[in-house]
């Protein structure tokens, strides 16, 4: 064996210095005017946020300042950007869902950071992140359950940042897994393959209609008129759900450009999304 193979034992050297207690982690540093910052994060897996009240937390011992969405977005720090941006089939560039460091009016995960604190102790920036008043309004949200449930049954998921493509192939896989049982923690018993088969055939059929309707041209409120996924309604909350997902789907296919519209429906689908914004 040469001086350096994979799998060659390597001598530790560090030990002596951990089991004698001299080791250095970051609670152990400590430099003048060090300060201890702590994330507020989101207890919601999708909500919007109607306000954030920091008032009395700003006024809590110890605490140097705290930022919130709204001061990221007025000092204009933008949002992160894959290290790798890839191209779509036409030449243009991938969508990039917008991701600020600090969530500004919706949070989009459990985890999601909505406030950062900063104070003179790690225990006083955890105090007074507890006295952030955070107004949430709880939005749906698209769990394993809502995909993996037992019977026929559709979700009420948010398409516009996510791989519809993508989550057709998952869910073709998963429905191939026949010998395998699957547990989601909170889902009663076990997951049916066929939920698999039945969300996927359903999800492909949206896709492939509404992008039908948008290659004609077609505005959001003729599409929703026109996709009526009839031959679903025995799907479970057919008729509470469907308008929701045929507007993301929508939505989702309009921001991926596929296929590539004339410039005349660019302007004519620009027109409806800034519309639908400013309401």
């Amino acid at each position: 064996m040469g001086k350096f193979a994979m799998g060659q034992s390597v001598p530790r050297t560090e030990d002596p210095r951990l089991l004698t207690g001299r080791g250095r982690y970051i609670d152990d540093v400590s430099m003048i005017d060090q300060c201890h910052a702590f994330v507020l994060r989101s207890p919601h897996a999708h909500a919007r946020i109607r306000g954030v009240d920091i008032a009395a937390a700003k006024g809590m011992p110890g605490v140097v300042a705290i930022y919130t969405g709204a001061d990221w977005a007025a000092d204009d720090l933008g949002h992160f950007v894959p290290p790798l941006q890839r191209q779509r089939r036409d030449g243009s560039p991938m969508h990039v869902p917008v991701r600020p460091a600090l969530a500004l009016d919706r949070v989009m995960l459990v985890g999601d950071p909505v406030a950062f604190i900063v104070a003179e102790t790690g225990d006083q920036a955890r105090d007074a992140a507890e006295a952030v008043a955070v107004d949430y309004e709880p939005l749906p949200v698209l769990v394993a359950t809502d995909a993996i449930r037992s019977g026929k049954s559709i979700g009420l998921p948010d398409y516009r940042d996510s791989n519809v493509n993508n989550l057709i192939d998952a869910l073709d896989r998963l429905a191939r897994l026949d010998d395998v049982d699957i547990v989601v923690p909170g889902h009663a018993g076990l997951a049916d393959q066929q939920g698999f088969v039945y969300f996927r055939t359903f999800l492909v059929a949206l896709r492939d209609r509404v992008l039908d309707e948008m290659v004609e041209c077609r505005t959001i409120e003729e599409i929703v008129d026109r996709v009526t996924m009839e031959d679903f309604s025995d799907y479970g909350n057919y008729e509470q759900w469907l308008r929701a997902n045929v507007v993301s789907m929508w939505d989702h296919l309009y921001r991926q450009r596929e296929p590539s519209y004339s410039a005349q429906c660019r302007d004519d689908y620009q027109n409806e999304w800034d519309a639908r914004i400013e309401d």
